[in-house]
């Protein structure tokens, strides 16, 4: 016997699989292009940005918006180092998976929000030691980000 709370979780996961995440549109074979979770529809998916400080930026707006912080980087304000500044990993993008080279964006002082005085561009491995540092060790770590 299959029990109905096992079938409505299926048709509910089936139901929101047949839809772009982006867009919305109704997804079939012809035009599903499919990512790492859910699938988007290939138009959505050829606007995204390939470029990987236009990816930061976009994503970095986005989290502004719901965060309500303001946000006035643009592409050209960040250069993509070859090499952490945090860790010395070297910095890796276009894998299609976030791994602990890839690049991302962190804030030296998360209340002013994505300035550019107040972003750098680190391997997520040195974003997430950023996160667990004290006040202090962040302060350290922004002068030292600042001068490399």
């Amino acid at each position: 016997m299959t029990s109905t709370k096992n079938t409505t979780t299926t048709k509910a996961r089936a139901t929101r699989r047949a839809s772009c995440r982006c867009c919305g549109v109704a997804l079939d074979e012809s035009n599903t292009y499919r990512t790492v979770g859910m699938p988007i529809c290939r138009s959505c998916f050829n606007r995204r940005p390939r470029n990987p400080i236009e990816r930061l930026v976009q994503r970095s707006r986005g989290r502004a918006r719901r965060l309500g912080l303001p946000h006035t980087i643009k592409a050209t304000d960040l250069k993509l180092p070859t090499h952490c500044s945090v860790t010395g990993l070297p910095l890796l993008h276009g894998r299609g998976i976030c791994s602990d080279n890839s690049p991302a964006l962190v804030r030296f002082v998360p209340e002013r929000g994505w300035v550019p005085d107040n972003v750098a561009i680190v391997s997520h491995r040195g974003s997430v030691l950023h996160m667990i540092e004290t006040r202090k060790q962040r302060k350290a770590t922004a002068r030292a980000l600042k001068a490399a």
